[in-house]
């Protein structure tokens, strides 16, 4: 950086800069991009087997139908939310990619201009989105942030009545209770005192 402008960097010649320009896209947009579809792409496999094995099993009828739809309204709501945090990360990226990979092969880019400085702040804003995306989308981070604020949960108090208190009826032994797991936790830590 020379007198508050960024300064182009001289490659050693045209072949490494144009190397570099198609190994800086793989490196930072398009492996990553593909991390992230293939992880989202196992989790709903994995929701999508767990209704489709809840629904092999039909001993239970009442109980059943209530399991197979909670399954099935959280395969959807988690394909929205993975659809839009991809979305988000494709379009906070993908600008400032197009810019860097045309700079890098040679095209005359104004490092200092307001748009490439706003594709930067993109990428910046891509990290501090996605928990809001959750916040928005899921009606237990809702109550939870809402519980947060309110300070309604004090120190001491069960997790009773609060959104981490999980009922036993009609879940299955994958299913992860918070509530459970704490009240554990507390059994072992006052056993360990005594």
């Amino acid at each position: 950086m020379t007198d508050d402008k960024c300064v182009r960097w001289v490659w050693p010649n045209e072949i490494w800069h144009k190397a570099m320009a198609y190994v800086h896209l793989f490196l930072e947009f398009l492996i990553p991009l593909s991390i992230i579809l293939f992880c989202y792409s196992g989790i709903l496999w994995m929701l999508s087997v767990r209704i489709n094995r809840s629904k092999l099993s039909e001993n239970d009828q009442e109980g059943q139908k209530s399991r197979n739809y909670k399954f099935e309204e959280a395969r959807k709501n988690t394909l929205v939310t993975l659809l839009i945090v991809s979305c988000v990360y494709v379009i906070c990226w993908i600008q400032n990619q197009i810019l860097y990979f045309l700079y890098n092969i040679g095209y005359p880019i104004d490092t200092n201009s307001t748009y490439f400085n706003f594709t930067v702040w993109m990428i910046l804003i891509n990290s501090t989105v996605n928990p809001f995306i959750y916040l928005i989308k899921h009606k237990d981070y809702q109550r939870a942030l809402k519980e947060f604020i309110s300070c309604k949960q004090k120190r001491g108090m069960t997790t009773e009545g609060s959104v981490y208190s999980v009922s036993i009826e009609n879940t299955t032994e994958s299913e992860i209770q918070p509530a459970a797991i704490e009240s554990e936790r507390e059994k072992t830590k006052s056993l360990s005192e005594n």
